[in-house]
């Protein structure tokens, strides 16, 4: 068999993130914003399990990713996307963007593109503090992209 990638979703989204938040914490930093997938919230639902048995338990390892980010302290923020798309920041994919408070994930196909959540990351990083927030979204319309209001 070949050896597992060096990039293995263990590797990034679990210990990387560990160590992330470990060094922010160590180093002061307020807040984490962390992108993650919208099936972290849902470990059976059928797109979680197809891509954890595809992609090497990815969707797991980016779940126990968040936990390590909610157990180390720090103020942050997740933000689960599905959907992503390279179009236009604001481009109407057809789809209203969805914020929630939970961990539940909603269902039906979304799609959001990736210029928004960048968008989205950045807002982040200027709400003010304390949040501890947790939202998946897809798919922004209209010229001023999506945001958190």
């Amino acid at each position: 068999p070949l050896p597992n990638p060096a990039n293995i979703s263990r590797n990034m989204d679990h210990i990387g993130i560990s160590h992330l938040a470990d060094a922010a914490t160590k180093h002061g930093v307020k807040r984490i914003v962390a992108v993650t997938t919208a099936s972290a919230g849902t470990a059976y639902s059928p797109p979680a399990m197809f891509l954890n048995a595809m992609c090497y338990m990815s969707v797991k390892w980016k779940f126990e990713g968040e936990q390590r980010i909610r157990a180390s302290g720090l103020d942050y923020v997740v933000i689960r996307p599905y959907g992503l798309i390279d179009t236009e920041a604001g481009s109407c994919s057809g789809f209203g963007v969805e914020f929630a408070q939970t961990r539940e994930t909603p269902t039906g196909r979304r799609f959001i593109p990736r210029e928004d959540v960048a968008s989205l990351c950045r807002q982040a990083l200027k709400l003010p503090l304390p949040l501890g927030v947790e939202g998946g979204g897809g798919g922004g319309c209209g010229g001023d992209g999506v945001t958190f209001e």
